[in-house]
């Protein structure tokens, strides 16, 4: 399982679902990864995160003239950020998208 770390990887996985207004999609792609049942109270919260999230790259992109290299030269430090994630009531979602040591590669 890849980690959810920075900015970017939430951008990528975004846009890797038609673009940065398919909320749906990050939602489906973040809940399948935390991979335990979740309380509607937590969905909700991590359902609010990516509206939010999604609206954030929106503004952005336009701001970037809807331009691929201007958003990631406008956004670079943004989008090398660490992901604030927001506080659920039952799980860590910090926790839950670090990277593990297997993850990181030996160099």
């Amino acid at each position: 399982m890849s980690a959810f770390v920075t900015n970017l990887d939430l951008y990528v996985a975004l846009k890797s679902g038609g673009g940065s207004k398919n909320i749906d999609f990050l939602f489906k792609t973040l809940t399948e990864r935390i991979g335990v049942e979740l309380s509607s109270e937590d969905l909700s919260i991590i359902k609010l995160y990516c509206r939010n999230f999604s609206s954030n790259v929106s503004k952005r992109w336009s701001a970037s003239s809807r331009t691929q290299k201007t958003f990631l030269n406008k956004n670079s430090h943004w989008l090398e950020s660490e992901i604030v994630w927001p506080k659920c009531k039952n799980i860590d979602l910090n926790n839950i998208f670090r990277v593990t040591e297997e993850e990181v590669p030996i160099i």
